[in-house]
């Protein structure tokens, strides 16, 4: 993997120096803290994720199989006590919105860890302007305590607490119960609210990158 990393980053000496450090010090119990920062290991897990690159997705199973386990074992304190909803704020393409719209009651799948807030003022500032081509979209995510699934509030490792992300597993399914404007204060803003589910069924789409 560090090799992989050192091929990509070469010439730049700052993320070289980063991947030295993640080489002499990494621990699982440290892959959450990793994950959660803005340097190599985020964003080329979740390039390789997004593009289904399998030689990528291979490099990086060691690692990608200590986050996931480090999120059930945190989610296993997260769910034991809290039944809350979550939010996340993005831009999608107007096809991708038009997508939701159409699967109403049907289920989408991640093909990578979700992230979300507990914060919906968080959550507001990265749901970008309308525009001819994007919607700005905020996923409200509704969590029950009873429901089997992986999420884990991740605040405690991050560089920026603030944010209060809380992180679903890979491949985490999701029902679409309604898609709706915003009220008058963010009628720019389409709602988008889903549950977590472990309901086995084909999947309608494969959308949330």
């Amino acid at each position: 993997m560090v090799d992989a990393c050192r091929d990509y980053y070469r010439g730049n000496r700052t993320v070289l120096a980063k991947i030295d450090e993640f080489e002499r010090t990494y621990h699982i119990d440290d892959c959450i803290r990793w994950y959660t920062k803005d340097t190599f290991v985020y964003k080329l897990i979740n390039k390789a994720l997004r593009t289904q690159d399998v030689e990528q997705l291979y490099v990086f199973r060691y690692y990608i199989t200590d986050l996931s386990t480090s999120l059930n074992r945190e989610s296993k304190n997260f769910l034991s006590r809290n039944s809350i909803v979550l939010c996340r704020g993005a831009t999608i393409s107007q096809a991708e919105f038009e997508k939701l719209k159409e699967n109403k009651g049907n289920l989408i799948s991640t093909n990578s860890y979700f992230s979300t807030s507990r914060s919906r003022t968080v959550a507001q500032i990265y749901v970008g302007s309308n525009t001819s081509t994007t919607v700005g979209v905020l996923f409200e995510v509704e969590c029950n305590i009873e429901t089997n699934i992986i999420c884990a509030d991740v605040s405690y490792y991050s560089d920026v607490p603030d944010e209060e992300e809380v992180l679903f597993d890979l491949g985490t399914t999701f029902r679409i119960l309604s898609v709706t404007q915003g009220n008058e204060k963010y009628s720019q803003i389409w709602v988008v609210k889903m549950i977590p589910t472990n309901e086995q069924q084909t999947m309608v789409i494969d959308f949330i990158k």
